[in-house]
């Protein structure tokens, strides 16, 4: 549980905005860089401002169709959803289009964008990243790179993050300095410099109230990533719950406190 909440997240991130209504699972509007002569005495459109567009609209529209399908998919039922699973948008052409614009273009705002989708959406991510941290380690596109970072294997991860942190986007300075806290913990670094992460982000009122996903803000991940490292720590007394036995009787763990206790969790999906 301790890394799910930045792993979801990275699955939810998608930088752009849709357009219209929701595409196909893998269509991908035709490419706009390419664009005609103009008529005598009209300026030529701009390849990268053009592209910015179909970059913006490729990435919205995947994000309005995988919307759509978890609202049908979330409304089957349980055969509905076992059949539904081949039809989810996986980006494939996304992915193969918003490559194309990143090498076109590598320093425009529109590879800014690409690049931070390939990097969430591709496994073999590590050229993608490496491209943004070269041309546009300060566009604020590095917000959805973060959860990436502080869940991968990658060398030179941490650096990067702290490389962020100094962002001039404070979206991103939170992002990283949660992330940061989460890729050390990972790794099992000093405890202290952990929570001082942690708190830095709950006690930042800027940091603290950053969505990440709808009801959720980074100050949110970061508190729950603390109350573990201060009460949940091994040698630390367990937080006290109340609930009812199998007969119905109501008791709490401290009534239980010098005596050998084995909890069982479980659940029911």
């Amino acid at each position: 549980m301790r890394f799910s909440s930045l792993l979801i997240v990275g699955a939810l991130l998608l930088a752009g905005c849709g357009k219209g209504e929701p595409t196909s699972a893998n269509s991908v509007p035709k490419s706009t860089a390419n664009a005609s002569t103009p008529e005598p005495g009209k300026t030529m459109p701009d390849p990268e401002a053009i592209a910015l567009v179909e970059t913006e609209a490729v990435i919205g529209g995947l994000r309005s169709s995988r919307e759509a399908f978890m609202k049908r998919y979330n409304a089957a039922d349980a055969a509905g959803k076992v059949a539904m699973r081949a039809e989810y948008p996986n980006g494939e052409d996304a992915v193969k289009r918003m490559t194309v614009i990143a090498s076109q273009f590598p320093s425009s705002e529109a590879a800014a964008k690409a690049l931070a989708f390939l990097a969430t959406s591709s496994r073999d991510n590590a050229a993608f990243i490496d491209t943004l941290f070269e041309h546009h380690v300060d566009n604020e596109a590095m917000f959805d790179v973060v959860p990436v970072l502080a869940n991968s294997p990658y060398e030179g991860s941490e650096e990067r993050l702290r490389l962020l942190i100094d962002s001039p986007h404070d979206k991103v300075k939170g992002m990283a300095t949660f992330g940061l806290g989460m890729a050390l913990q990972r790794a099992e670094a000093d405890e202290e410099e952990v929570a001082k992460l942690f708190r830095s982000v709950v006690d930042n009122e800027v940091f603290a109230s950053i969505e990440v996903r709808a009801g959720t803000t980074i100050g949110d991940m970061a508190k729950s990533s603390l109350f573990e490292i201060e009460n949940l720590g091994i040698g630390q007394i367990a937080p006290d719950i109340v609930a009812e036995d199998l007969d119905g009787v109501e008791f709490k763990l401290s009534d239980y406190r010098g005596k050998v206790v084995f909890l069982d969790f479980w659940g029911n999906w």
